[in-house]
């Protein structure tokens, strides 16, 4: 975007040059007009100014480049001057105006990139909609996005590397500016057809021992010394959440998740744990006093828009009782 504009920028410079940047822009606009209507009077008319206005700028622009625009008075016929003038005027026009529009684009946040970095299961679950409603009004925006883990995400941000990261807090994450997005219970997860998935009550940690636990990396940031020895004692451990999923459908095992990170469309069932209150937080990540685009911070409210829906989809009825043994 910005090596764009410079380009369209330079070659309206250079034009400017040939014309001894003597002759300005709005006097280059009033000869083209004077050449398209045939006229000064048709000319004054269209642009809005009087006919003594359009003649004195022609007048003063044929002073400034040194020679007339044209061979009469009437000005229908061109100088070899004139033509060379009205030849370049036209590509400065041009230049210039498509340059503004650019930038103009650009300020409405109609254009530009935007380079993201997620986890997972907020690339597959929240990201899509909020992209897609993006890319339906501004056709012309262009994005990058980087599914990684969370320590990755911080890092990936801190860097320079994204604009934004999306991810839970890590070690790699200080420094950064942070901002909460929403909170999300962590669930016992395996397979549908696992004999936990049938309980119909809430599974207590202790109840895991029994079967194969397979750890992951989200497991580090649960407070529970039932996850911490649960998490020692196992034999599968798995960080890539395609592996993980893999393991857990080929019946090897259950894990603990955080309830977004379980996907819909799967064989995979998602349940409450009855002696575990933990929280995973995702916050919206930036570098800290960095200036963004304007595309940018329209992504920011909408992912600040996204996440309250989300945190109010999950809120049960006054009253109700929760049924959440899969989701």
């Amino acid at each position: 975007m910005t090596i764009g504009i410079s380009v369209k920028l330079e070659v309206l410079m250079q034009i400017s040059g040939i014309l001894k940047s003597m002759l300005k822009l709005e006097a280059m606009r009033v000869f083209v007009s004077v050449v398209e209507a045939g006229s000064l009077g048709a000319a004054a008319s269209r642009i809005g100014r009087s006919p003594a206005a359009v003649s004195m700028t022609l007048k003063q622009a044929e002073a400034e480049i040194g020679g007339p625009f044209f061979d009469a008075d009437r000005k229908v016929r061109l100088t070899p001057l004139g033509t060379t003038v009205l030849r370049n005027s036209r590509r400065a026009l041009e230049a210039h105006d498509a340059a503004i529009d650019e930038i103009g684009r650009f300020a409405r946040g109609e254009e530009g990139s935007l380079r993201l970095a997620s986890t997972p299961s907020i690339a597959r679950r929240l990201l899509p909609s909020i992209v897609s409603a993006m890319l339906e009004k501004r056709p012309k925006l262009a994005f990058e996005v980087r599914d990684v883990d969370s320590q990755s995400v911080a890092e990936l941000t801190a860097a320079g590397l994204v604009d934004f990261g999306i991810a839970s807090l890590s070690s790699a994450s200080r420094g950064l500016s942070v901002e909460l997005l929403f909170e999300d219970h962590f669930r016992l997860v395996c397979h549908r057809d696992h004999p936990l998935a049938s309980a119909g009550k809430p599974i207590a940690l202790a109840a895991l021992a029994s079967h194969n636990f397979i750890h992951n990396g989200l497991c580090d940031a649960i407070d529970s010394q039932g996850v911490e020895q649960l998490s020692k004692t196992a034999r599968l451990r798995a960080r890539n959440v395609g592996a993980l999923y893999g393991l857990i459908e080929a019946g090897l095992g259950v894990t603990i998740l955080p309830a977004l990170a379980v996907p819909l469309e799967s064989r995979l069932a998602s349940l409450p744990l009855a002696d575990l209150d933990a929280m995973s937080r995702v916050y919206l990540m930036s570098r800290e006093g960095e200036a963004i685009s304007p595309v940018a911070n329209i992504f920011k409210d909408m992912v600040r828009q996204s996440a309250a829906t989300f945190n109010q989809e999950r809120k049960p009825p006054a009253g109700a009782v929760q049924q959440a043994f899969r989701r």
